[in-house]
């Protein structure tokens, strides 16, 4: 796994590279063709791999910018909970939990998933570093103070927690007259903040409704995949930001490169950490495509 925060490159991968491929191929480089010994051309090829990717990591996003706009958003949401979508048994985890408390608070299962995964990653355990907890990251103590949520140790429990969501969901809802695109805006960044009728929202409020909408994909198309579990999956850790644009750029650019192989990304929030960080993962079934993942990533430097 490797940490890139900012602009901070690998310059000491880089640089060994270059040094060792150097020595390894001064002898044999001609000035046309550059016929090489086969392992030295195997570090050449993955150095100016490696350097393309250490430029494209300079020209990474620097700030949560929206693809969609305000409207085509309002727009998008507004016509995928037109259907309520039935989802096939034990696909995510503590499913029994967000069908109880979709049911129950008359929120659609999907949103509820959706929000989950891409908040926590369906991780009990996560505190975010404005210390919301648990699934579907419940602030402490403001926002669960206003849930009436006793303890903190309950927000660590996975069906309370979804429950808490939910409700929270539902006061939204009814606050932005069921207008999902406003109600997930004020979800991240605060009611407060968020002024019911507005036609402008901040660009983090517009990044996080279509991040949630990219969630809303990846949960249906599972819904519909009929071999493996959710928890079957492997996932591989290729590379961890501290901004979730960034993971969000990269992860695009990885998949745009490797159609074979399904990455996707997560915010990783642990107790042990002052700052979130944002994994890109690639997801593999099996040992096969495991070797496969780790031996085609490799040409850009990663040791997996």
């Amino acid at each position: 796994m490797t940490q890139w925060t900012g602009f901070n490159l690998d310059v000491g991968f880089t640089a060994r590279c270059i040094l060792m491929t150097a020595r390894r191929t001064k002898w044999s480089f001609f000035l046309r063709g550059y016929v090489v010994p086969g392992n030295a051309r195997g570090m050449v090829k993955r150095c100016l791999a490696h350097l393309a990717f250490c430029s494209l990591l300079v020209l990474l996003p620097n700030i949560a910018q929206a693809k969609m706009s305000h409207n085509e958003l309002n727009t998008a949401w507004r016509d995928l909970i037109k259907t309520d979508w039935l989802i096939e048994e034990n696909k995510f985890p503590f499913q029994h939990c967000f069908e109880q408390s979709a049911m129950a608070n008359k929120i659609p299962l999907a949103l509820l998933l959706s929000i989950a995964r891409g908040e926590s990653s369906f991780n009990p355990s996560a505190v975010s570093k404005a210390n919301a907890i648990g699934i579907m990251q419940i602030q402490w103590p403001g926002t669960a103070k206003h849930l009436q949520v006793q303890q903190k140790n309950e927000l660590f429990e996975p069906c309370p927690n979804i429950e808490y969501g939910a409700r929270y969901l539902k006061q939204l809802l009814k606050k932005y007259n069921n207008n999902i695109h406003m109600t997930l805006a004020a979800y991240n960044y605060g009611p407060s903040r968020i002024a019911a009728h507005s036609g402008h929202l901040p660009s983090g409020a517009l990044w996080y409704s279509e991040y949630i909408l990219n969630h809303h994909d990846h949960v249906m198309n599972r819904a519909y995949i009929t071999t493996g579990d959710y928890e079957q999956l492997q996932a591989i850790t290729v590379l961890t930001f501290n901004q979730p644009y960034r993971a969000q750029a990269m992860m695009e650019y990885l998949q745009g490169q490797y159609k074979m192989f399904k990455f996707d990304w997560f915010l990783s929030s642990e107790t042990s950490s002052k700052e979130e960080s944002f994994r890109v993962r690639v997801l593999v079934s099996s040992q096969y495509e495991e070797v496969l993942a780790k031996r085609q990533l490799s040409v850009l430097g990663f040791e997996l």
